[in-house]
């Protein structure tokens, strides 16, 4: 089975920073994409990293809003950094790093819109609220 994998959120690590020190934000974020009848699309990995490139830790996950259409799967796996150009962890881009990932299936024969939210817990008390909006088609 083919998938589309539809992005990667990774968070710079705060690794040896105790929470009173680390700065804690709390973001909101749309990813989108389009998958064809019959195939799944993949989510992530969820980590953060640290300045080394490595996974320090993954996200726990949160499912806000399930998928009309649709069924979610949470997993641990790998996948490809993404950092912003210009990002001080770039330098780590097409490498891989460990995290949670969230599997869609959408409904056999179902040709439409679909859109599930998901809430990401890291272990520094960041927590980003994710809106993943889908077209199956």
């Amino acid at each position: 089975m083919r998938h589309l994998v539809i992005a990667t959120i990774i968070l710079a690590g705060t690794a040896g920073v105790t929470n009173a020190q680390a700065k804690i934000y709390h973001t909101t974020r749309t990813l989108s994409g389009t998958v064809e009848p019959g195939h799944i699309a993949v989510v992530g990995p969820f980590a953060s990293i640290d300045k080394y490139c490595k996974s320090t830790a993954t996200a726990a996950i949160k499912i806000v809003q399930r998928p009309k259409y649709g069924t979610l799967k949470l997993s641990i796996g790998s996948g490809e950094i993404e950092m912003k150009p210009g990002s001080r962890l770039a330098m780590c881009n097409d490498l891989r790093a460990r995290g949670s990932i969230v599997t869609y299936s959408p409904r056999d024969n179902f040709h439409g819109t679909d859109v599930f939210r998901i809430l990401l817990s890291f272990e520094d008390g960041e927590r980003r609220l994710v809106t993943v909006p889908l077209t199956i088609q």
